[in-house]
């Protein structure tokens, strides 16, 4: 706070006047603030307890956060995999090592054949990524207790931890997209090709297509075809533009980006997979349908019977603007050649998997990261794989933080803290003049189910449970991308299968996150650990 300054005067100067001067952002950060400076003090933390050596005494996946670090932070192993776990994922996914663009012969548009629909369906199962469209399974926000599918937009990433998501979504809206006020399109600005950004991706994607060639037994003459390169390179980036157009005109029409509002009581709408199918069909009428959302669900849940879903019972949750997106999604793919749906969907994967192998691939991702974004650093790489771990094993994590004393001491007051917000919050229902008797019941009736989860979950104190929650994870010093995509693998086979269980409430976060979140469907708030510090709270953590 500036106390200099009469808050009367510049209410924002006194408030937050010697935040820049107290608080300088550093050099690899593109924004600075209270969250982001507590979330860094955090990491170290938990750097600090991941470079401890182990002891007999410490759970087996307290162990394994910290050979997952190792791993992370030992790149001439990765060096020396070179790019073969990524290949390996690659047929994992039913995708080529390189797509078929790049063949020196003429491709053969017509006869060419690809099962997109199983490809997306295992990018789904084994790395949670939506790619083109959305998959989802959450609560029923009218039945909290019961689980539903849903299908719509793209709106999750893989649980992979990505060193630059900033860079990420920018290259999601590399170009700009204008919509006029009936809806439809304009033409982008013809600059807009030649805009800096535009050619630091496309280098990056060329080179990366190259690297990857030039790794497999393929014959292909790189320098010969580098013309099909920026091709392909073109390809994708039209196909990214027509995508966030297609997304653009169905949020429009909803009048929201918000997921949560989207799924609202009113907009929800719930179908069987033949009614959803039905409504894209007729949509492309009278063209050939496209039959995708049955052979979809069939994939997703390949392998796994018991949760396998009944196409003539089960219904899917979804919205009137996701409806719409999927129906000009449909309509896009049937126009568009299988050989570019192919390029679409494997790069999207390697460019998700390719900056966890090797340090040719990191210079080239650094010289990417400095023409697009002006920071004049980067995060250590002790830093980064601190939060990688986080993000991967943080319960392990949170192991490290969670005592008795939180349990028995500030649990409590948080406790009271929130029961004192919740009764305040109800003699203001009961006082308003605004709301009718019925509005104001449901509304009391809601704040007095609301629930909360404090600090940690408690089963994290105890060691076989801990085990338990982390069963089948063996990881490696010497396999930095396998250990992590097999967390993540094991991680959505867990979240398949218990799609048909009754759904209880449960930490969707992890301790050592400094924020805090409300659950619509579930009608609960989340207080991780992490955020019970100063200045959000006192007498937290020190």
């Amino acid at each position: 706070m500036d106390l200099t300054v009469d808050p009367c005067e510049d209410f924002y100067q006194y408030t937050c006047g010697k935040w820049d001067s107290e608080h300088p952002r550093p050099d690899s950060y593109t924004s600075y603030d209270w969250f982001t400076e507590r979330q860094a003090r955090v990491l170290r933390n938990i750097r600090t307890h991941l470079q401890r050596n182990s002891s007999s005494s410490d759970p087996k996946p307290v162990v394994q956060s910290r050979i997952l670090y190792q791993a992370c932070m030992n790149l001439s192993a990765m060096d020396k995999a070179g790019y073969k776990p990524v290949f390996d994922m690659l047929k994992q996914l039913d995708l080529p090592s390189y797509p078929t663009i790049l063949n020196v012969t003429k491709v053969d548009y017509e006869g060419y054949s690809f099962d997109w629909v199983q490809s997306l369906a295992r990018v789904e199962q084994l790395l949670g990524l939506d790619i083109m469209f959305g998959f989802e399974i959450t609560p029923d926000p009218r039945d909290r207790d019961f689980n539903r599918l849903v299908l719509g937009s793209p709106e999750t990433n893989s649980d992979l931890p990505f060193n630059s998501i900033l860079l990420k979504n920018i290259t999601r809206i590399k170009h700009r997209l204008t919509v006029s006020e009936d809806g439809d399109p304009e033409d982008d600005d013809p600059d807009e090709e030649d805009s800096q950004l535009t050619k630091a991706y496309k280098k990056f994607m060329v080179e990366v297509m190259k690297i990857l060639v030039n790794s497999t037994n393929s014959k292909l003459d790189v320098e010969s075809i580098s013309e099909n390169f920026d091709k392909a390179a073109s390809v994708y980036i039209k196909m990214s533009e027509s995508l966030m157009k297609i997304y653009n005109l169905a949020d429009n029409a909803s009048r929201t980006n918000n997921t949560e509002d989207r799924l609202n009581l009113d907009d929800i709408v719930y179908l069987n997979v033949n009614d959803l199918q039905n409504i894209t069909d007729s949509h492309l009428a009278p063209r050939e349908p496209l039959p995708i959302w049955e052979h979809y669900l069939n994939k997703v849940f390949d392998g796994l019977p018991e949760a396998g879903p009944n196409f003539h019972d089960d219904q899917i949750m979804t919205s009137s603007s996701d409806i719409y997106y999927l129906k000009l999604l449909v309509d896009y793919l049937s126009k568009t050649p299988l050989v570019h749906i192919e390029l679409f969907i494997w790069w999207t994967v390697v460019e998700e998997l390719i900056l966890h192998t090797t340090s040719e691939i990191r210079r080239l991702h650094s010289d990417y990261y400095r023409a697009t974004v002006s920071v004049e650093g980067f995060t250590t790489r002790t830093l980064y794989c601190t939060g990688a771990v986080n993000k991967l094993m943080g319960m392990a994590v949170s192991y490290a933080i969670s005592d008795q004393h939180f349990l028995q001491n500030t649990k409590p007051k948080v406790e009271a803290m929130l029961r004192y917000i919740q009764e305040a919050f109800e003699r203001l229902v009961r006082d308003t003049t605004w709301m009718d008797w019925k509005t104001k019941r449901s509304t009391l009736e809601k704040s007095r189910a609301m629930r909360s989860l404090i600090g940690f979950p408690e089963w994290i104190l105890e060691p076989k449970k801990l085990e338990e929650f982390y069963d089948k994870v063996e990881v490696r010093t010497d396999q930095h991308l396998a250990n992590m995509v097999q967390i993540v693998q094991l991680r959505n086979i867990n979240k398949l299968r218990k799609w048909r269980l009754k759904n209880t409430l449960s930490w969707e976060t992890v301790p050592t996150n400094v924020n805090a979140f409300h659950t619509f469907q579930d009608n609960a708030i989340t207080i991780p650990i992490a955020i019970l510090q100063y200045p959000f709270y006192h007498r937290g953590l020190e």
